[in-house]
Protein backbone atom coordinates (compact mmCIF):
# COMPACT_ATOMS: atom_id res chain seq x y z
CA UNK A 1 0.00 0.00 0.00
CA UNK A 2 1.41 2.91 -0.76
CA UNK A 3 0.83 6.35 0.57
CA UNK A 4 2.34 9.70 -0.26
CA UNK A 5 3.80 11.05 3.00
CA UNK A 6 4.45 14.96 2.15
CA UNK A 7 5.10 17.70 4.69
CA UNK A 8 3.03 17.83 7.46
CA UNK A 9 0.84 20.46 5.80
CA UNK A 10 -2.06 21.43 4.18
CA UNK A 11 -0.15 21.96 0.86
CA UNK A 12 1.03 19.27 -0.67
CA UNK A 13 4.54 19.44 -2.75
CA UNK A 14 2.81 18.78 -5.51
CA UNK A 15 0.35 21.58 -7.88
CA UNK A 16 -2.38 18.82 -8.58
CA UNK A 17 -5.73 19.27 -7.12
CA UNK A 18 -7.21 15.74 -6.08
CA UNK A 19 -10.69 14.80 -5.74
CA UNK A 20 -12.47 14.27 -2.16
CA UNK A 21 -10.98 11.89 0.13
CA UNK A 22 -13.99 9.38 0.70
CA UNK A 23 -13.60 7.91 4.18
CA UNK A 24 -16.07 5.51 6.29
CA UNK A 25 -16.17 6.31 9.96
CA UNK A 26 -17.59 3.42 12.54
CA UNK A 27 -19.12 4.43 14.97
CA UNK A 28 -21.11 2.01 17.36
CA UNK A 29 -22.26 4.03 20.80
CA UNK A 30 -23.56 7.35 22.26
CA UNK A 31 -20.46 8.13 23.77
CA UNK A 32 -18.06 7.79 20.79
CA UNK A 33 -20.35 9.51 18.77
CA UNK A 34 -20.47 12.46 20.95
CA UNK A 35 -16.65 12.66 21.86
CA UNK A 36 -15.84 12.53 17.84
CA UNK A 37 -19.08 14.72 16.79
CA UNK A 38 -16.68 18.00 16.17
CA UNK A 39 -14.65 15.96 14.08
CA UNK A 40 -17.28 14.60 11.80
CA UNK A 41 -18.50 18.04 11.83
CA UNK A 42 -15.96 19.38 10.47
CA UNK A 43 -15.07 16.85 7.79
CA UNK A 44 -19.07 16.89 6.56
CA UNK A 45 -18.37 20.90 6.25
CA UNK A 46 -14.38 20.67 4.30
CA UNK A 47 -15.31 19.97 0.64
CA UNK A 48 -11.91 17.85 0.97
CA UNK A 49 -13.86 15.18 2.40
CA UNK A 50 -16.60 13.01 1.11
CA UNK A 51 -17.46 11.38 4.83
CA UNK A 52 -19.85 8.16 5.19
CA UNK A 53 -20.65 7.06 8.08
CA UNK A 54 -21.62 3.18 9.35
CA UNK A 55 -24.05 2.98 12.54
CA UNK A 56 -24.06 -0.04 14.58
CA UNK A 57 -23.87 -1.90 17.77
CA UNK A 58 -25.52 0.40 20.50
CA UNK A 59 -26.57 3.32 17.96
CA UNK A 60 -28.84 1.52 16.05
CA UNK A 61 -30.20 -0.18 19.19
CA UNK A 62 -30.65 3.91 20.30
CA UNK A 63 -33.58 4.85 17.90
CA UNK A 64 -33.53 8.51 18.50
CA UNK A 65 -30.00 9.01 18.06
CA UNK A 66 -29.70 6.50 15.38
CA UNK A 67 -32.48 8.62 13.77
CA UNK A 68 -30.89 12.22 15.18
CA UNK A 69 -27.53 10.77 13.12
CA UNK A 70 -28.92 9.74 9.79
CA UNK A 71 -30.61 13.09 9.58
CA UNK A 72 -27.66 14.65 10.07
CA UNK A 73 -25.40 12.89 8.27
CA UNK A 74 -27.13 11.88 5.18
CA UNK A 75 -24.39 9.23 3.68
CA UNK A 76 -24.86 6.36 6.34
CA UNK A 77 -25.02 2.84 6.53
CA UNK A 78 -26.61 0.75 9.64
CA UNK A 79 -25.46 -2.77 10.46
CA UNK A 80 -28.51 -4.80 11.94
CA UNK A 81 -26.06 -6.82 14.38
CA UNK A 82 -28.29 -9.36 16.28
CA UNK A 83 -26.75 -8.75 19.76
CA UNK A 84 -28.81 -9.15 23.22
CA UNK A 85 -26.11 -7.79 25.89
CA UNK A 86 -25.07 -11.62 26.13
CA UNK A 87 -21.50 -13.15 24.98
CA UNK A 88 -23.07 -15.38 22.64
CA UNK A 89 -24.45 -12.73 20.98
CA UNK A 90 -21.73 -10.44 20.76
CA UNK A 91 -19.67 -13.27 18.96
CA UNK A 92 -22.45 -13.70 16.27
CA UNK A 93 -22.47 -9.63 16.13
CA UNK A 94 -19.14 -9.78 15.22
CA UNK A 95 -19.99 -11.73 12.03
CA UNK A 96 -22.54 -9.49 11.13
CA UNK A 97 -20.82 -6.13 11.37
CA UNK A 98 -17.56 -7.57 8.98
CA UNK A 99 -19.80 -8.75 6.17
CA UNK A 100 -22.05 -5.08 6.88
CA UNK A 101 -18.98 -3.48 6.28
CA UNK A 102 -17.90 -5.08 3.26
CA UNK A 103 -20.83 -4.47 1.66
CA UNK A 104 -20.45 -1.25 2.85
CA UNK A 105 -16.76 -0.72 1.15
CA UNK A 106 -18.08 -2.23 -2.37
CA UNK A 107 -21.00 0.37 -2.72
CA UNK A 108 -18.61 3.39 -1.90
CA UNK A 109 -15.27 2.90 -2.53
CA UNK A 110 -13.88 4.56 0.31
CA UNK A 111 -9.94 5.60 0.08
CA UNK A 112 -9.11 5.18 4.11
CA UNK A 113 -11.53 3.89 6.73
CA UNK A 114 -11.53 5.42 10.38
CA UNK A 115 -11.66 3.11 13.57
CA UNK A 116 -12.42 4.77 16.83
CA UNK A 117 -11.13 3.14 19.95
CA UNK A 118 -11.83 -0.32 21.72
CA UNK A 119 -15.60 -1.32 21.47
CA UNK A 120 -15.81 -4.91 20.35
CA UNK A 121 -17.94 -3.77 17.36
CA UNK A 122 -14.93 -2.31 16.26
CA UNK A 123 -12.34 -5.23 15.39
CA UNK A 124 -14.54 -6.63 12.38
CA UNK A 125 -15.13 -3.22 11.16
CA UNK A 126 -11.02 -3.57 11.26
CA UNK A 127 -10.71 -6.70 9.96
CA UNK A 128 -12.84 -6.21 7.10
CA UNK A 129 -11.01 -3.42 5.79
CA UNK A 130 -7.83 -4.48 5.69
CA UNK A 131 -8.78 -7.60 4.12
CA UNK A 132 -10.66 -5.36 1.16
CA UNK A 133 -6.74 -3.17 0.97
CA UNK A 134 -8.13 -0.40 2.10
CA UNK A 135 -5.98 1.78 3.92
CA UNK A 136 -7.40 2.34 8.03
CA UNK A 137 -6.74 4.89 10.33
CA UNK A 138 -7.08 3.87 14.32
CA UNK A 139 -8.42 6.85 17.17
CA UNK A 140 -7.02 6.31 20.55
CA UNK A 141 -4.51 3.65 19.82
CA UNK A 142 -2.31 1.87 22.19
CA UNK A 143 -4.11 3.31 24.83
CA UNK A 144 -4.04 0.84 28.42
CA UNK A 145 -7.66 0.24 30.29
CA UNK A 146 -6.73 -3.15 31.73
CA UNK A 147 -9.15 -5.63 30.79
CA UNK A 148 -10.70 -7.17 27.00
CA UNK A 149 -10.64 -4.03 25.69
CA UNK A 150 -6.70 -4.17 25.68
CA UNK A 151 -6.87 -6.98 22.75
CA UNK A 152 -9.46 -5.55 21.25
CA UNK A 153 -7.64 -1.97 20.49
CA UNK A 154 -4.00 -3.93 20.13
CA UNK A 155 -5.20 -5.51 17.51
CA UNK A 156 -7.14 -3.13 15.38
CA UNK A 157 -3.44 -1.28 15.85
CA UNK A 158 -2.34 -4.23 14.14
CA UNK A 159 -4.14 -3.93 11.50
CA UNK A 160 -4.47 -0.16 10.68
CA UNK A 161 -1.61 1.66 8.49
CA UNK A 162 -2.07 5.13 10.48
CA UNK A 163 -2.04 5.79 14.55
CA UNK A 164 -3.74 8.79 15.92
CA UNK A 165 -2.73 8.74 20.32
CA UNK A 166 -4.11 11.02 22.77
CA UNK A 167 -0.87 11.01 24.45
CA UNK A 168 3.09 10.53 24.22
CA UNK A 169 2.61 7.69 26.65
CA UNK A 170 0.55 5.87 24.06
CA UNK A 171 2.93 6.87 21.35
CA UNK A 172 5.68 5.71 23.19
CA UNK A 173 3.88 2.43 23.37
CA UNK A 174 3.13 1.72 19.96
CA UNK A 175 6.87 3.03 19.00
CA UNK A 176 8.20 0.11 21.47
CA UNK A 177 5.44 -2.55 19.88
CA UNK A 178 7.39 -1.58 15.91
CA UNK A 179 4.52 0.79 14.75
CA UNK A 180 5.37 3.61 12.87
CA UNK A 181 3.13 6.69 11.57
CA UNK A 182 2.18 7.61 15.04
CA UNK A 183 0.68 11.11 15.44
CA UNK A 184 -0.09 12.62 19.10
CA UNK A 185 -3.47 14.58 17.82
CA UNK A 186 -5.42 14.72 21.26
CA UNK A 187 -8.40 13.01 21.88
CA UNK A 188 -11.42 14.90 20.44
CA UNK A 189 -13.59 14.65 23.72
CA UNK A 190 -11.20 17.98 24.92
CA UNK A 191 -12.14 19.74 22.40
CA UNK A 192 -16.02 18.92 23.26
CA UNK A 193 -14.88 20.28 26.83
CA UNK A 194 -13.19 23.46 26.01
CA UNK A 195 -15.85 25.66 26.02
CA UNK A 196 -16.50 24.20 29.62
CA UNK A 197 -12.83 24.87 31.09
CA UNK A 198 -13.74 27.04 34.31
CA UNK A 199 -17.39 26.74 34.67
CA UNK A 200 -18.91 27.39 38.14
CA UNK A 201 -19.31 24.67 40.82
CA UNK A 202 -22.86 22.50 40.61
CA UNK A 203 -24.17 20.97 43.51
CA UNK A 204 -24.47 17.73 41.85
CA UNK A 205 -22.62 14.11 41.78
CA UNK A 206 -22.22 12.04 38.48
CA UNK A 207 -22.49 8.32 38.95
CA UNK A 208 -21.17 6.06 35.50
CA UNK A 209 -20.25 2.63 35.72
CA UNK A 210 -20.40 0.26 32.80
CA UNK A 211 -20.52 -3.58 33.04
CA UNK A 212 -16.91 -5.62 33.32
CA UNK A 213 -17.58 -8.78 31.15
CA UNK A 214 -14.42 -10.73 32.43
CA UNK A 215 -16.63 -10.81 35.83
CA UNK A 216 -20.41 -9.51 34.89
CA UNK A 217 -22.10 -10.83 38.31
CA UNK A 218 -19.01 -9.95 40.48
CA UNK A 219 -19.29 -6.28 38.57
CA UNK A 220 -22.98 -6.11 39.05
CA UNK A 221 -22.23 -6.33 42.80
CA UNK A 222 -19.23 -3.97 43.18
CA UNK A 223 -21.95 -1.18 41.16
CA UNK A 224 -24.11 -1.79 43.64
CA UNK A 225 -22.12 -1.59 47.06
CA UNK A 226 -20.36 1.92 45.44
CA UNK A 227 -23.86 2.90 44.67
CA UNK A 228 -24.90 2.63 48.32
CA UNK A 229 -22.01 4.52 49.19
CA UNK A 230 -22.74 7.53 46.79
CA UNK A 231 -26.49 7.58 48.30
CA UNK A 232 -25.50 7.38 51.37
CA UNK A 233 -23.23 10.66 51.17
CA UNK A 234 -25.65 12.70 48.89
CA UNK A 235 -28.62 12.41 50.96
CA UNK A 236 -25.93 13.26 53.97
CA UNK A 237 -25.05 16.10 51.96
CA UNK A 238 -28.20 17.13 50.39
CA UNK A 239 -26.26 16.64 47.11
CA UNK A 240 -28.22 16.21 43.89
CA UNK A 241 -26.97 12.64 42.32
CA UNK A 242 -27.44 11.98 38.40
CA UNK A 243 -27.27 8.43 37.25
CA UNK A 244 -26.23 7.47 33.79
CA UNK A 245 -27.01 4.76 31.90
CA UNK A 246 -24.13 1.80 31.02
CA UNK A 247 -22.58 0.78 27.85
CA UNK A 248 -24.90 -2.25 25.90
CA UNK A 249 -21.84 -4.67 27.14
CA UNK A 250 -22.60 -8.15 28.44
CA UNK A 251 -24.18 -8.03 32.14
CA UNK A 252 -25.83 -3.74 31.09
CA UNK A 253 -29.47 -5.63 31.65
CA UNK A 254 -28.55 -6.40 35.65
CA UNK A 255 -26.62 -2.98 36.14
CA UNK A 256 -30.38 -0.89 34.56
CA UNK A 257 -32.29 -3.18 36.50
CA UNK A 258 -30.57 -1.81 39.94
CA UNK A 259 -31.43 1.48 38.69
CA UNK A 260 -35.05 1.05 39.16
CA UNK A 261 -35.44 2.66 42.44
CA UNK A 262 -34.18 6.12 43.52
CA UNK A 263 -33.89 8.36 45.82
CA UNK A 264 -35.88 11.95 45.77
CA UNK A 265 -32.76 14.00 44.66
CA UNK A 266 -31.60 11.10 42.24
CA UNK A 267 -32.05 11.51 38.05
CA UNK A 268 -31.32 8.77 35.86
CA UNK A 269 -30.64 10.15 32.24
CA UNK A 270 -30.67 7.14 29.28
CA UNK A 271 -29.23 9.71 26.67
CA UNK A 272 -28.24 13.29 27.11
CA UNK A 273 -27.05 14.98 24.48
CA UNK A 274 -23.16 15.34 24.86
CA UNK A 275 -22.74 19.37 25.03
CA UNK A 276 -25.14 18.63 28.14
CA UNK A 277 -23.04 16.12 29.57
CA UNK A 278 -19.98 17.80 29.50
CA UNK A 279 -21.49 20.86 30.69
CA UNK A 280 -23.20 18.77 34.05
CA UNK A 281 -19.44 17.11 34.13
CA UNK A 282 -17.58 20.70 34.55
CA UNK A 283 -19.76 21.64 36.96
CA UNK A 284 -20.13 18.14 38.98
CA UNK A 285 -18.66 17.83 42.47
CA UNK A 286 -17.32 14.84 41.37
CA UNK A 287 -17.75 11.32 39.22
CA UNK A 288 -17.95 8.14 40.82
CA UNK A 289 -17.50 4.91 38.86
CA UNK A 290 -15.58 3.30 36.55
CA UNK A 291 -16.24 5.22 33.35
CA UNK A 292 -13.35 6.55 31.42
CA UNK A 293 -14.94 9.75 31.02
CA UNK A 294 -13.52 9.93 34.76
CA UNK A 295 -10.27 9.66 33.13
CA UNK A 296 -10.25 11.52 30.25
CA UNK A 297 -12.69 14.73 30.30
CA UNK A 298 -12.83 14.65 34.37
CA UNK A 299 -9.14 15.63 34.19
CA UNK A 300 -9.01 17.90 31.48
CA UNK A 301 -11.84 19.85 32.79
CA UNK A 302 -10.70 19.51 36.80
CA UNK A 303 -13.04 17.62 38.06
CA UNK A 304 -11.96 14.91 41.05
CA UNK A 305 -13.27 11.34 39.48
CA UNK A 306 -13.47 8.16 42.02
CA UNK A 307 -12.48 5.53 39.99
CA UNK A 308 -14.04 1.99 41.44
CA UNK A 309 -12.78 -1.30 40.81
CA UNK A 310 -10.42 -2.74 37.88
CA UNK A 311 -12.14 -1.42 34.57
CA UNK A 312 -9.46 1.01 34.16
CA UNK A 313 -6.80 -1.01 36.40
CA UNK A 314 -4.25 0.20 33.09
CA UNK A 315 -5.55 3.14 31.98
CA UNK A 316 -3.07 6.37 32.69
CA UNK A 317 -4.45 8.85 34.69
CA UNK A 318 -3.86 12.82 35.93
CA UNK A 319 -3.89 14.09 40.03
CA UNK A 320 -7.74 14.43 39.99
CA UNK A 321 -8.12 10.84 40.24
CA UNK A 322 -8.19 8.13 43.16
CA UNK A 323 -8.55 4.52 42.58
CA UNK A 324 -10.49 2.34 44.99
CA UNK A 325 -12.55 -1.04 45.80
CA UNK A 326 -16.17 -0.71 46.30
CA UNK A 327 -15.75 -0.35 49.72
CA UNK A 328 -13.79 2.44 49.86
CA UNK A 329 -15.97 4.90 47.71
CA UNK A 330 -17.11 6.26 51.13
CA UNK A 331 -13.90 7.33 52.44
CA UNK A 332 -12.44 7.99 48.95
CA UNK A 333 -15.36 10.68 48.24
CA UNK A 334 -14.56 12.51 51.42
CA UNK A 335 -11.11 13.31 50.34
CA UNK A 336 -10.81 16.51 50.21
CA UNK A 337 -8.32 17.75 46.77
CA UNK A 338 -7.46 20.50 44.62
CA UNK A 339 -7.98 19.47 40.99
CA UNK A 340 -6.22 21.80 38.05
CA UNK A 341 -7.04 20.87 34.86
CA UNK A 342 -4.68 18.53 32.97
CA UNK A 343 -4.16 18.41 29.14
CA UNK A 344 -2.70 15.01 29.46
CA UNK A 345 -5.38 13.49 26.57
CA UNK A 346 -5.13 16.81 24.79
CA UNK A 347 -5.52 20.51 24.58
CA UNK A 348 -8.78 21.02 23.38
CA UNK A 349 -7.44 21.30 19.31
CA UNK A 350 -7.50 17.61 18.29
CA UNK A 351 -9.85 18.05 15.58
CA UNK A 352 -7.37 20.32 13.55
CA UNK A 353 -4.18 17.66 14.34
CA UNK A 354 -6.45 15.14 12.95
CA UNK A 355 -7.79 16.84 9.75
CA UNK A 356 -4.10 18.27 9.35
CA UNK A 357 -2.63 14.28 9.15
CA UNK A 358 -5.69 13.03 7.13
CA UNK A 359 -4.76 15.91 4.38
CA UNK A 360 -1.10 14.94 4.74
CA UNK A 361 -1.72 11.85 2.95
CA UNK A 362 -2.97 11.30 -1.05
CA UNK A 363 -4.82 7.66 0.02
CA UNK A 364 -4.22 7.07 -4.18
CA UNK A 365 -6.68 9.37 -5.23
CA UNK A 366 -6.69 10.49 -8.91
CA UNK A 367 -5.73 13.69 -8.98
CA UNK A 368 -8.45 15.84 -10.76
CA UNK A 369 -8.43 16.73 -14.59
CA UNK A 370 -8.13 20.27 -15.66
CA UNK A 371 -11.24 21.19 -17.39
CA UNK A 372 -10.52 24.31 -19.49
Amino acid sequence: MKLDRGPLTFTRKSSKVYEPIRVIVFLSNRCTYERHSLLLKAMQADPSFDLRLILSGGLVENNKLRVFIHNKYKSTDIILADYDGTLQSMARSTATISSGTCDAIERFNPHVCIAIADRFEVLPFAMAVAYAKVPLIHIQAFERSGNIDDRVRDAVSSLADVHLVSHRHAAMRGYDMGHRDIYVTGCPSTDRCRQFLGAPKGNHILFMYHPVTTDIDGSVKEMMVALGHVRGYCIENSIDLYIFAPNNDPGYKKIRESFIFRTQREKFFENLPGKQFYRLLSQAIMIVGNSSAGLREASYLGVKAINVGLRQLHRICSNNVIACTADQVALAMEEQMEVAPSELFGNGRAVGEIITVLKRYTWERKPKEKTN
